[in-house]
């Protein structure tokens, strides 16, 4: 009997030992927004903002010159002057075009100049060393991003975006 009690003693021991294993926990973080929140002060940052504005400005103002000239499309076609329509027709065009490669080389510029910030060594380096400091003192032992297109879902408890912006004011007062 003696032996059953120690044999069932040991088992048990011995199996909370095998299943004491640490359950792996994901947390997840936004970068964009660490980078957005954190370094909205910066220097960079202004400058693509600024670069943002300005493509943002140009499109409205592109915008509205088509507008416009579609307006006086529509006179000429009620005035009946189809050599005006015509016309009105090619300047409508043209501008359109200029629009689309605009917005396509701006928007190139200006994905360049994001990346160009964001692989900025020294500001990783102080983003990734916050995260890996409040995934350890909260347990966690695998971060992701958010904008990574193989999580699929995960529960707001796991996002640890704040207290990583928490970390990183907390370093830098």
């Amino acid at each position: 009997m003696k032996r059953l009690i120690l044999i069932t003693a040991m088992m048990t021991f011995f199996g909370g030992l095998l299943f004491s294993q640490q359950i792996t926990r994901l947390a997840v973080v936004d970068y964009s927004r660490l980078l957005s929140v954190y370094y909205q002060d910066s220097r960079k940052i202004k400058e693509v903002n600024d670069f943002e504005n300005q493509i943002i400005e140009e499109l409205a103002s592109i915008a509205d010159d088509i507008t416009a000239l579609e307006e006086k499309k529509l006179d000429a076609q009620k005035a009946g002057d189809d050599n005006s329509v015509l016309s009105y027709d090619e300047m409508i065009d043209q501008k359109k075009k200029y629009q689309q490669d605009y917005l396509r080389i701006k928007k190139t510029q200006l994905n360049n100049m994001k990346e160009k910030y964001a692989s900025s060594l020294s500001m990783t380096t102080e983003i990734y060393d916050a995260i890996q400091y409040v995934a350890e003192s909260l347990g966690y032992s695998f971060v992701m991003k958010k904008s990574d297109p193989d999580l699929v879902w995960w529960s707001p408890d796991v996002d640890i975006t704040d207290a990583v912006l928490n970390r990183l004011a907390q370093l830098n007062r």
